[in-house]
């Protein structure tokens, strides 16, 4: 009947390509955007604090909680700057931590975020665009730049952030803080000083995901440059080589056997 469309035939490929996903570079991109979402979450959602008090004597003790969380701004907290002084009940709060970590943690979390980001949207290129744009050979060039270039920042990142969360753990543990600041209080007699540090189990994990998500992306730099013009040409030209020299090679007739 007129006005009707022929049906599709069976060999028409579909507007999708799934099977990429299950392809080397589409499998990665996947453990490459869990890695990343696990690697900026584990760091933005850390907190913790250090808790300690100061016995002066016969006074009451003297609590104190030093919160910590992202993004690690530890010279905001003013630690007091004395105790058992006596005469003052409210000691002045002028001691801080000199260490500043929150640009190394502000710069590890954007870069796990961007990376979630890129993963996302070339998922989608590969599974819905990328067939309707084959001639565009551009795309895979820059795919593995890119890719290239975020194993870099993540080593970077991952490098300044442990850098950090040393001294995120040298300024919340209370025996540094003490002999930093309190050591000729906390050694008077009479005078008793104890702490309790905060965990770090989180901060260690994110570590772990950083250093990770560099070797994934480093690895998947062949993966991608496997589907670049220049890397085909490349292969093409050098099977061509290949059978070009075999063919050329000359054959060694066997002598026919005497016979008796």
């Amino acid at each position: 009947m007129e006005g009707q469309q022929p049906p599709p035939s069976s060999g028409e490929e579909p507007p999708y390509r799934l099977r990429v996903l299950s392809e080397p570079r589409g499998f990665l991109r996947i453990i490459e955007f869990f890695l990343a979402i696990f690697m900026f979450a584990t760091t933005a959602g850390f907190s913790d604090s250090m808790k300690y008090s100061v016995q002066c004597s016969i006074d009451p003790p003297i609590n104190e909680e030093v919160p910590y969380s992202y993004p690690f701004k530890l010279y905001t907290y003013k630690y007091p700057s004395s105790y058992c002084t006596s005469g003052l009940t409210t000691p002045p709060r002028l001691n801080a931590a000199t260490a500043e970590p929150e640009g190394s943690a502000r710069f590890f979390v954007c870069i796990g975020v961007l990376a979630m980001l890129y993963c996302a949207v070339v998922l989608v290129w590969y599974v819905f665009l990328e067939v309707k744009f084959l001639h565009l050979e551009i795309v895979p060039l820059v795919d593995t730049m890119v890719t290239a270039v975020f194993s870099l920042l993540f080593f970077i990142a991952s490098c300044a952030w442990a850098a950090g969360v040393g001294d995120i753990k040298w300024w919340t543990t209370f025996s540094n803080v003490r002999d930093r600041f309190y050591k000729e209080t906390c050694m008077s007699d009479g005078v008793a000083c104890v702490g309790n540090n905060g965990g770090y189990a989180g901060l260690n994990v994110s570590l772990i995901f950083g250093f990770l998500n560099c070797g994934v992306w480093a690895a998947n730099v062949w993966f991608t440059l496997k589907e670049t013009g220049w890397f085909r040409a490349r292969m093409e030209a050098k099977q061509g080589q290949q059978q070009q020299e075999t063919s050329e090679k000359p054959t060694i007739e066997t002598p026919p056997a005497n016979q008796v």
